[in-house]
């Protein structure tokens, strides 16, 4: 398969996925005044984002010519480590929570990928999770789980 093509293939998978999803989330219930206490609010925002991206990836793939030389073999590689951190972070996001989960799965999924400059990679991780703490303590007034073996606790 040609570059072109798997941009149109993921493109449209990805988009459908998102489509599909986007509409099992949809509750009619919910008046606009209550968004941020919809637990599936975030969620519909990813979808769309990802439908839209998905969409950039099909009419790239349909429009703009792409001059490499490169095979567009399929990189199982990336594509597994991905997954399985990101299956072992699913796993371990319920017992230690967003912070610790992402303190640990950026860094490592980063650098398993390839990207070599700790400094940078620790400012980036650092930043983005505290970014997105701050976000949803004070933009949405929601605290992110800090997971079971926190709230043991009290």
């Amino acid at each position: 398969m040609k570059v072109r093509l798997l941009d149109i293939l993921y493109g449209t998978v990805i988009f459908g996925v998102a489509a599909f999803l986007y509409w099992y989330a949809v509750d009619t219930g919910i008046s606009a005044r209550r968004v941020a206490s919809d637990p599936m609010w975030y969620p519909k925002v990813i979808l769309v984002l990802l439908g839209l991206c998905s969409a950039i990836l099909v009419v790239r793939g349909l429009f703009i010519r792409i001059n490499t030389s490169a095979s567009g073999r399929l990189e199982w590689r990336p594509m597994a480590v991905t997954l399985l951190v990101s299956g072992g972070a699913l796993l371990l996001y319920e017992r230690f929570g967003f912070l610790l989960v992402s303190l640990l799965v950026i860094p490592l999924l980063s650098w398993l990928l390839g990207f070599r400059r700790p400094i940078v990679l620790a400012l980036i991780t650092a930043g983005f999770t505290v970014v997105v703490w701050v976000g949803f303590r004070f933009g949405l007034g929601i605290r992110l789980p800090a997971g079971t073996l926190f709230a043991l606790g009290g």
